[in-house]
């Protein structure tokens, strides 16, 4: 009997000892889920929304196709002989399958809702983003095809009403001036040689749009055809449609296109650099908003020959994903986006580089408008025209240390082989490379050493790390993220400052007369 209560207590003791560690891990994960977080409560909101406009949206696209059905089978003789009905038949079925695809995210939403967990927090933004296009494309297909039947039935009942609107587009269009686009491109195709062939094919499209308009459009056919009697339906009805529809988006492209070019044209003379300033997270409830300081720099010339120009800053705090808020943590201070003149903003360069470095012509070239490599004391750096030491200023946050010919050798290896480049040296003591830029780097914690991120003590780690004690930064951290800015950085200002000659009054600074050179500090209004 001892025997057995012996080997009783060895069979429950050994079967603690194997369920303990599997206890201790079930109670482990439930922790760890705890501990994870859940979806933000906005994500959640969208959710249920997101579900609500698709029923009601379902229902919106039955009720229209039921609608369509009644009015092609109430006027059969109206239709016949013409695509129209089964092109949108085939328009309401693409927008069926659309809403399907939205149904479909939306039992996945509604699991990741139910199992409530923030590492799923990408994928429903995902599958809403997703979900929005979807139906918002089915309801405007819908809505498409619901005015388009009734623009059939009216220009058949009013076929002088169609004929006064297609006179309409057709003497909007005729009355378009290219005369001063004209004379725009021409300037920037001198101006801008690189950029001739495709202004100049550009202008000459939306001449051919101009003179084209109308051709085949006679608006007689109407009167014939009310004058014989017959009713205006069937294909002659559609042709006539066909040309309304022809000369309305004739009529866009052409005023659009004007305006593109125009503002293509304008673009040129431009260029620009958007500089992350600062970072921030801030905490409203369960909910973790990330946001960049982004400071933009524009450099208008007023005339290139003479290299006159005007400098333009501004900086605003936007709101970002966390996973581009993450991304570009390590290049505080660097320029984030620069497009040369020249250049269409579409030909923009998106990558970081150390302030001012993409306005540096190669050491073998010697020199660009902006400035030009000089020795002296044994170093070669780079020097700005006097007309660009505005520009200097603005991009390099007023820090006059020179740039030298081995960092710009070094920025072009790393920009030649797809590296960001941060500078620095090598100390020989611990042999590990202290930046020059981007977050950790000197140039950095110099200028931007009052930014939120330093004040939160981001920079811990850093060599040059400072005001590690958070104080400022959880002064400022309370503001909501889309109220107006008034408590930004020292030192900064949201309104923008103009420099340069030929800049017109602000409220700001405003440096240098026609020469370029000289500077004087405008009064505040």
């Amino acid at each position: 009997m001892d025997k057995n209560r012996r080997s009783g207590h060895y069979g429950l003791s050994r079967y603690l000892i194997s369920a303990f560690p599997l206890s201790l891990l079930i109670i482990s994960c439930v922790l760890l889920q705890s501990c994870e977080g859940d979806l933000s409560h906005s994500t959640l909101r969208d959710i249920e929304w997101e579900k609500s406009d698709w029923e009601r949206d379902s229902r919106a696209l039955d009720q229209t196709a039921k609608l369509i059905e009644a009015q092609i089978a109430a006027s059969p003789k109206l239709f016949d002989g013409t695509s129209g009905p089964e092109q949108w038949r085939a328009k309401l079925t693409e927008a069926r399958k659309q809403l399907a695809q939205v149904e479909h995210n939306e039992r996945r939403l509604s699991e990741l809702a139910r199992s409530n967990r923030a590492s799923s927090q990408r994928e429903a933004e995902r599958l809403l983003s997703e979900a929005r296009d979807l139906r918002q494309r089915a309801v405007s297909e819908a809505n498409s095809v619901e005015a388009t039947v009734s623009r059939w039935h009216d220009f058949s009942g009013n076929p002088q009403a169609a004929v006064s609107a297609i006179n309409q587009n057709l003497q909007a269009i005729r009355s378009v001036d290219l005369r001063a686009v004209t004379a725009t491109v021409e300037k920037a195709e001198n101006d801008w040689p690189s950029k001739k062939t495709d202004l100049a094919g550009r202008l000459s499209t939306l001449e051919g749009l101009e003179k084209t308009a109308g051709a085949n459009w006679d608006p007689s056919v109407v009167s014939r055809a009310q004058a014989s009697g017959s009713v205006l339906s069937g294909p002659a009805l559609a042709a006539l449609i066909s040309i309304d529809d022809d000369l309305a988006r004739t009529r866009t492209s052409l005023a659009s296109g004007v305006q593109q070019l125009a503002d293509l044209s304008s673009q040129l003379y431009t260029s620009w650099d958007k500089i992350l300033a600062d970072l921030e997270i801030s905490h409203f409830g369960r909910e973790s908003v990330y946001r960049e300081r982004i400071k933009t720099v524009r450099t208008r010339l007023l005339d290139p020959g003479a290299n006159r120009s005007e400098v333009t800053d501004d900086d605003r705090w936007i709101s970002v994903p966390e996973a581009t808020y993450r991304s570009v943590e390590k290049d505080i201070g660097m320029t984030l986006a620069h497009k040369d003149a020249g250049l269409y903003d579409s030909e923009v360069r998106e990558s970081p580089q150390p302030p001012g470095f993409a306005y540096l012509a190669p050491i073998e070239t010697g020199s660009n408008r902006y400035g030009y490599w000089t020795h002296s004391g044994g170093q070669t750096f780079w020097s700005f025209l006097p007309e660009y030491l505005v520009l200097r200023e603005v991009l390099r946050s007023h820090d006059y240390r020179p740039i030298y010919a081995n960092e710009y050798r070094g920025y072009a290896a790393a920009r030649a082989g797809g590296r960001t480049y941060y500078g620095g040296a090598v100390d020989s003591a611990t042999r590990t490379r202290t930046p020059s830029y981007g977050t950790h780097g000197s140039f950095t914690a110099k200028n931007y050493a009052t930014s939120r991120y330093v004040q939160s003590g981001g920079f811990r780690g850093s060599a040059y790390a400072s005001n590690r004690d958070g104080r400022v930064f959880s002064t400022l951290r309370s503001s909501r993220p889309d109220s107006p800015h008034s408590t930004v950085a020292p030192g900064s200002s949201g309104g923008g400052k103009r420099f340069g000659s030929g800049a017109a009054p602000s409220s700001g600074r405003h440096f240098g007369k026609s020469g370029g050179v000289g500077r004087s500090f405008g009064r505040r209004r």
